[in-house]
């Protein structure tokens, strides 16, 4: 049996996004968040629950490019991200951020503490601030006033909420970290007693098989680890040296089938986030740069993207 999710496109949400239109003011409901020139700044979504959209869960919302660079850094400061969430209608002191690693490694917070999937059974609750230092690349509590929150662009926002447990979150999977959805959902276990059939999950906008080739190695890798499906040979490539098309959505489902989420309790969306200009993409915004050119300024060039978890 196939596992058929959800598949939406953000304009499904947003119908003018390609226009630069506002459809939405800042608030509680799906659709666009307009910055004062009256371009989308943000698209919020919906979850799916028995292959509908349900307007009773969280939403899932994402910075679009109009809203500039949501860069998180522990040692760093970006006005920006606090001008943005508080345009969402989310008090920032709630915004719970991580900087990322590019890992599978989960952290899970409730008031002010927090607990790590690398050993949630043992592990010493730390203060929430910037002097904890959370690295990691996924956020989960059940506390409805927070706000779970990845930066992506290019690499996959997943968003998941389990309506039973409360339990409810955004991970950021990018190639290294493909699984981590199954951590999330397996530390949501432990601490809160969860079951994954009971999991809503959104695959959010990322780089498509169309943008993203590979070489055999990581082709491989991702054949043997999550299903041969999400791999594909190309016929005649442009460069020999990247031979395969990689699509980091089918492996995703892979991981969620296998992880026992329901397949009707799984949206996805289909925008590539290389192809779309009204979204974040390090592949499109740096592919013009030369390579000699420094990391710092590199990672500087092109814009992340904030994904989180906005419960209403």
């Amino acid at each position: 049996m196939s596992y058929c999710a959800v598949n939406f496109a953000l304009k499904d949400f947003c119908p003018d996004i390609e226009d630069v239109k506002a459809v939405e003011s800042a608030g509680g409901t799906e659709g666009a968040v307009q910055n004062g020139g009256g371009k989308p700044e943000a698209v919020f979504f919906r979850f799916a629950r028995n292959g509908k959209f349900a307007d009773d869960l969280p939403l899932c919302g994402i910075s679009l490019i109009n809203a500039g660079s949501m860069r998180f850094r522990w040692n760093e400061t970006n006005p920006n991200r606090r001008r943005f969430f508080s345009g969402c209608g989310v008090n920032f002191k709630n915004v719970v951020p991580v900087e990322l690693v590019h890992s599978k490694k989960v952290c899970a917070v409730s008031s002010v503490p927090l607990i790590s999937s690398a050993n949630p059974a043992q592990a010493e609750p730390t203060r929430f601030s910037p002097e904890s230092g959370m690295i990691a690349d996924g956020v989960i509590s059940r506390n409805p006033e927070l706000v779970p929150a990845v930066t992506v662009a290019d690499c996959m926002p997943l968003y998941l909420f389990d309506p039973v447990s409360g339990a409810g979150g955004v991970v950021h999977s990018g190639w290294k970290g493909t699984g981590i959805v199954a951590e999330a959902i397996n530390l949501a276990k432990v601490l809160y007693g969860a079951k994954a059939e009971d999991f809503c999950v959104v695959i959010g906008p990322c780089i498509d098989d169309c943008c993203y080739n590979v070489d055999r190695v990581r082709a491989e890798y991702f054949a043997s680890g999550f299903g041969s499906g999400c791999v594909k040979k190309i016929e005649n490539p442009q460069n020999p040296d990247f031979p395969f098309q990689l699509s980091l959505r089918k492996a995703n489902l892979f991981v969620l089938q296998n992880a026992g989420v329901k397949a009707e309790n799984v949206a996805v969306c289909t925008d590539c986030t290389s192809c779309s200009p009204f979204l974040g993409s390090h592949r499109r915004q740096t592919r013009h740069l030369p390579a000699s050119i420094d990391l710092d300024t590199r990672l500087k060039s092109f814009t992340p993207m904030a994904a989180f978890l906005k419960r209403v």
